[in-house]
């Protein structure tokens, strides 16, 4: 189990490039990443190609990459993403995802991902010719700094308006 680590410096490479794992075999709890991640194949804002659970994760850095590339992670195979959130633009060319790149069928529950920047421009979306998928719920970055947009998250799991509110994520209105 891999719990607690974040990366705030750029990480760049080929096939399998995560901002904290490239490839994930091990539970990962209270992850993130807020640098820039570049690579080709299976590029993800938190994890390049996931085979473990991943759960209270967030990317806020650049993704970029040719083909499975997600804002956090790049294709998920095994394991599922629970409670996640990606507000840093993503692009490639092919099976592009503000959340993930691909799904091989794993349950994907409570994620977010940003639709447009601070100011107000498009991000993370189809551009011409290019294959981007809906895995999360889509919303304005204005959307992302509001608790009513993680509603369905509950108990410690549930956003916390306050300081020291006891659960592991906490917003204080029009912040991430």
């Amino acid at each position: 189990t891999i719990t607690s680590v974040d990366n705030t410096g750029a990480v760049s490479g080929v096939t399998c490039v995560g901002g904290v794992a490239g490839i994930n075999f091990a539970t990962m709890t209270n992850v993130y990443n807020t640098g820039a991640v570049h690579g080709t194949s299976e590029v993800g804002g938190v994890v390049g190609e996931g085979h473990a659970n991943l759960t209270n994760a967030y990317n806020t850095g650049e993704v970029n990459g040719t083909v499975y590339v997600g804002g956090v992670v790049g294709e998920i195979y095994d394991g599922a993403i629970t409670n996640a959130y990606n507000t840093g633009a993503v692009s490639g060319t092919s099976n592009v995802g503000g959340v993930a790149g691909t799904n091989s069928g794993s349950a994907i529950t409570n994620t977010w991902y940003a639709t447009t920047d601070a100011a107000g421009r498009t991000i993370s979306t189809s551009a011409a010719g290019v294959t981007y998928n809906r895995i999360g719920t889509a919303r304005t970055l204005a959307e992302m700094k509001q608790a009513a947009t993680y509603s369905s998250l509950t108990g410690t799991d549930a956003v916390s308006t306050v300081g020291k509110g006891g659960t592991a994520w906490r917003i204080y209105e029009g912040n991430t």
